[in-house]
Formats: C-alpha cells, structure tokens, sequence
C-alpha cells in the first residue's frame, strides 16, 4: 500500500508504464488498460507533451546554432565560431609573449620568425 496518494491522470502513458510496473509491480500492459479507461482512448504512442517538447527542441536548436544546413538565419556568430576566435586569438597572444621573451619577433599570421629585433 502507498503512503502517499498519486494523481494519475495527469501521468502520460510512459510515466503512467513506469508507475504501474515500478510502484505498484504490475504488469506492463495492466498501464494501457488503464490509460484507456481514463482517457476512453487509446495511446497514439504521442502525447501532446512529447509533440510539444519534440518541436521545441528542435526550434531551440536552430536559434542557438543560427543556421540550418548552409542557410543562416542572421550575420551572428556561432558560438563556436566566437569559441574559435577566442582561441586563436590565445594562441597569437602566447606566440607573441613566448617570442619577446626570447628577443624575436614573429609574424603572428604566418608563425615565421623575422629576425632578432635586439640587432
């Protein structure tokens, strides 16, 4: 017996599956049934949550990456393209830092050594 009182209707059929097999140690199908004789339908196997939730995430997934396929939906960068640019521009900085250091100077563009500027 269950201590606490569970709503039920308001379970989908997966969460009501997981209830009735988990909670209860029921059968699987004994989920269906029930799910038929609250709704008076039977399970499409989609909910409207899980239509709802599908579409979001997709829609979530075009905005924050900005473009589908080679089409982009405005001139922002991606945040890998601005995760990219932060990286090179570390990567000329301790060029440029670890060359001084030695007394050279550096093409930060081509990573060429130019010559000794102490000459």
């Amino acid at each position: 017996m269950l201590n606490e009182k569970t709503d039920i209707k308001s379970k989908t059929l997966s969460e009501l599956e997981v209830f009735i097999t988990e909670v209860l140690g029921e059968k699987k199908f004994r989920a269906k049934q029930i799910y038929e004789w609250m709704t008076g339908q039977q399970s499409s196997g989609y909910t409207m949550l899980e239509i709802c939730y599908s579409i979001g995430i997709a829609l979530g997934i075009l905005i924050f990456f900005n473009h589908f396929g080679k089409k982009r939906f405005s001139v922002d960068p991606t945040p890998m393209e601005v995760e990219m640019r932060l990286y090179e521009n570390d990567i000329q900085t301790t060029l440029i830092e670890n060359y001084s250091r030695k007394g050279k100077e550096v093409n930060v563009d081509t990573t060429d050594i130019v010559s000794d500027h102490r000459t």
